[in-house]
């Protein structure tokens, strides 16, 4: 190699990722090798060797670090999305394991910027939402299956306190959790509208088919029916309709 020892050691501290894939870091203590850029705490000057390329590394005995993964990257696989598609699917999985957006980033070993990065290329949406949101799905699964009380649940998938659970259950779903336990219950739900719905836009969209069999609409003044979609009471609310067989339901 062309660089010497000294020189390489002051780059795997600056933690260098222009020096990934040219050359890697061997931890004789450890007994593994690394990539420059690696984010595990650095070791000593005097347990460090420097290798050209993977086959020197594992010829001396040194496995692959799971943090930076340099196997993945010489497979020209990129260790950070392999490790964001990990921490999504733990999280999917355990969403109270993961107290907040630094729980992500310290999962994923990287700045909270970086975090930001990598969802918002990957993700498309950022990790305080990402986590909101498998939160919210997971309190839908838990209702849908068990009958245990509301702010127990909200506690069981991450949330700190019922009321932050009931805002962002209602933020993102329309409904309180209690009224969507109903609806799983009953078929049924009721949502808000604003004063200034255009309900008369509603119904002549789903009502310009007059022989459709999902988007009729029966009657010309309030309660008007909609068969199978929407029953829209004027003007603050509609109702979905479950009902079998093409019926309005009563």
């Amino acid at each position: 190699m062309r660089w010497t020892d000294e020189y390489l050691y002051t780059r795997i501290l600056e933690k260098d990722a222009s020096f990934d894939g040219r050359v890697l870091t061997g931890v004789l203590t450890t007994g593994i090798y690394c990539l420059p850029s690696c984010t595990a705490r650095k070791p000593l000057r005097e347990n460090v060797r420097f290798f050209p390329d993977e086959a020197a590394a594992m010829a001396a005995g040194l496995r692959p670090c799971k943090r930076c993964r340099p196997d993945r990257y010489y497979r020209e696989e990129d260790p950070d999305l392999a490790r964001l598609e990990e921490v999504l699917l733990a999280t999917a999985a355990a969403p109270e394991a993961f107290s907040s957006v630094a729980a992500l980033a310290e999962a994923m070993a990287v700045g909270a910027t970086k975090l930001k990065l990598l969802f918002r290329t990957h993700v498309h949406t950022t990790p305080a939402a990402f986590l909101q949101g498998v939160r919210i799905r997971a309190a839908c699964l838990r209702l849908a299956e068990d009958a245990e009380g509301l702010s127990e649940l909200g506690y069981g998938v991450g949330f700190e306190s019922a009321s932050g659970f009931h805002g962002a259950f209602r933020r993102q779903t329309g409904l309180s959790p209690g009224t969507y336990r109903t609806m799983l219950e009953t078929g049924r739900f009721t949502l808000n509208l604003p004063s200034a719905f255009r309900a008369d836009d509603l119904l002549r969209f789903h009502g310009r088919d007059g022989q459709s069999v999902s988007e009729r609409v029966d009657g010309a003044s309030s309660p008007i029916r909609m068969r199978n979609t929407w029953r829209v009471w004027r003007p603050r609310r509609f109702r979905r309709c479950a009902s079998p067989g093409g019926k309005p339901s009563t």
